[in-house]
């Protein structure tokens, strides 16, 4: 199949960055697949960290997701939107874990109309700190969308209170093998000068 997959991915930071880099790996292996990304996902005076970048490198990824939308900028959800559709996929797989991301999502989709399938792959639904647009912004995604995923019993609870006929399937996250290897607990006491026979009780004294 031809996937389009829209989430953050390098040079933006964090777990779902991640998730999707590991994702892509594994359609890659079966699929074509045309990976979209932010321009800018957060204002910066909004952004709680120091830097939503990750500071090395990634030859790999540099080139390989295109940049299409600004959260912030409407102007830009509709630009973003004729990249999408340009790319003619089977599939259109959105993350989605803002309701701020609602909006343009709903955008991109509506633009495929009935050429390709729409899936909503739904990290969290119901933020931590929730807002009083939240209920509204996610009604409307899930109403442009003909699938979700989920990564949570919890999730999917949730999802089936606002719309009691989605088709869902719940799957879970992957393993991440992407990480440095890890150290023997033994070497790693030894480093920090720990007895290698040491209960837990030791790193309160």
């Amino acid at each position: 199949m031809k996937i389009s997959l829209f989430s953050a991915f390098y040079p933006f930071r964090g777990g779902i960055a991640q998730f999707n880099e590991r994702l892509v790996e594994e359609l890659d292996k079966q699929h074509e697949v045309d990976v979209f990304t932010f321009k800018k996902q957060y204002p910066n005076w909004l952004f709680p960290g120091t830097s939503q970048y990750v500071q090395e490198s990634n030859v790999r990824w540099e080139h390989r997701a295109k940049r299409i939308v600004s959260t912030f900028n409407p102007f830009s959800y509709f630009l973003g939107a004729k990249r999408i559709s340009k790319s003619q996929p089977d599939v259109f797989i959105a993350n989605y874990w803002m309701t701020i991301f609602a909006p343009f999502l709903a955008v991109f989709s509506r633009s495929l109309k009935g050429k390709s399938k729409r899936i909503l792959l739904i990290h969290n639904l119901q933020p931590h700190e929730p807002k009083f647009f939240d209920t509204w912004f996610n009604r409307l995604v899930l109403k442009r969308f003909d699938g979700v995923v989920v990564l949570s019993e919890k999730v999917k609870t949730e999802v089936l209170s606002i719309k009691k006929e989605a088709k869902i399937k719940m799957l879970y996250h992957p393993w991440y093998d992407h990480f440095s290897p890890t150290t023997p607990k033994s070497e790693s006491r030894k480093k920090l000068q720990i007895p290698v026979d040491a209960r837990c009780c030791y790193f309160l004294v």
